[in-house]
């Protein structure tokens, strides 16, 4: 499935077999390579990609990069209700744990579920902004 993500992070991994893998962190959650290091060659952070990911098991790999995403499109997740662009997953999280915090006031959560809650809100607000592509005003 093709997807535009955006590169935040890049570390270099040994599996368990000794081949050579990479994490990729982006906007869209952690993505894996396997075994092509010209394509992780060629990333740059904080440059957004039309990219193949697969997803099995759980994991999403990123498997091709179709190009650089056009200079004017920003992921939903990267858009605050009034249309500015935000400090992405900070702002997210930020409104998630705030959320959670007042869950557990309201005696709806219990303290000890407080982090586990605060991590399942932030999936379901990330999931919700990704839902829709936001077209950036120029």
């Amino acid at each position: 499935m093709e997807q535009i993500i955006n590169i935040q992070k890049i570390e270099a991994k040994t599996t368990k077999a000794g081949q050579p893998m990479w994490t990729l962190t982006t906007d869209i959650g952690k993505l894996s390579v396997f075994k092509n290091e010209e394509l992780v060659k060629n990333l740059v952070l904080g440059q957004s990609y039309n990219a193949e990911i697969i997803e099995n098991n759980g994991y999403k790999n990123l498997m091709k990069i179709n190009g650089k995403a056009k200079d004017n499109f920003v992921p939903a997740s990267q858009i605050d209700r009034d249309g500015q662009i935000k400090q992405k997953r900070f702002d997210s999280a930020s409104f998630a744990i705030s959320y959670a915090v007042r869950l557990v006031e309201a005696g709806k959560v219990d303290i000890k579920d407080l982090n586990a809650k605060a991590k399942e809100l932030l999936s379901l607000y990330e999931e919700m902004l990704d839902m829709v592509a936001v077209q950036k005003v120029v």
